[in-house]
């Protein structure tokens, strides 16, 4: 059976969630290991879905693009990146946290493309390289998985390339902040398509991406799997048409 689906970013957001928590609950690392979560809008679903906690997700991110322009969150107005600790909600510090990991633990941080091999790009406003540069090697290096929730309406078609030409000191001019991008190769990406095979056990295609109005940024996919699947699955989108994101005032 087939259906076609039409996803706004917010909806893409909460499935996505949806998608990574039956992840880490596949790994167990919910149970007993570590999990961080760093800042992002959808990190910022992730958050809810793991926990019972009620975050302001306006605050819950660093850099992001809006107003037409490239740029990050005052620093003062963020919020604490969120660390489960055998499911639990821990108040240590993140630095110290991140010492501690190693292999069966998960740090999770979204991206701002994703390409047809599945490398992930992260944007950069910092010359340190930001919260990927900070932790990266640390958390490869001992075998942390690094999960990037992303959605496939940031899909480009070379990461790497791209990579090559954007680089922080090389801007003649830019609208906002001079960024570059950092590819991640061995990220695991969970995107819609990842998330409706784990969720429903459905498999996904993107068809289309575009819109108009409130449905600007959406994207269109085509599902295939058994009847009841399917039908879950449209059940479930019915569900999240209501998701927002809220706006910076």
């Amino acid at each position: 059976m087939k259906a076609s689906v039409v996803l706004r970013p917010s909806m893409s957001k909460r499935l996505i969630a949806k998608g990574v928590k039956e992840y880490l609950n596949s790994l167990k690392v919910l149970d007993k290991g570590i999990v961080f979560i760093s800042l992002g809008t959808t990190n910022s679903f992730i958050v809810e879905e793991l926990t019972d906690l009620v975050i302001d997700k306006n605050r819950y991110m660093a850099g992001y693009i809006g107003n037409g322009k490239l740029t990050t969150l005052d620093k003062n107005l963020r919020i604490d990146p969120i660390i489960l600790i055998d499911g639990k909600v821990s108040n240590e510090n993140a630095d110290d946290v991140v010492e501690k990991m190693g292999k069966g633990d998960v740090f999770i941080k979204g991206g701002n493309a994703i390409d047809y091999d599945g490398n992930v790009g992260v944007l950069v406003a910092d010359r340190s390289g930001g919260t990927v540069g900070k932790y990266i090697g640390k958390v490869m290096a001992r075998g942390v998985k690094w999960v990037s929730p992303i959605s496939i309406g940031k899909l480009v078609p070379d990461v790497i390339e791209a990579s090559y030409f954007a680089k922080i000191e090389e801007w003649n001019y830019s609208m906002g902040l001079n960024v570059a991008l950092f590819p991640i190769v061995n990220a695991i990406p969970i995107t819609e398509i990842e998330a409706f095979n784990i969720i429903f056990d459905v498999d996904a295609v993107l068809i289309a991406r575009g819109g108009l109005w409130e449905d600007e940024g959406s994207i269109v996919l085509g599902i295939e799997g058994k009847e009841e699947n399917i039908k879950k699955t449209l059940e479930y989108i019915d569900s999240i048409k209501g998701e927002e994101i809220p706006k910076l005032t």
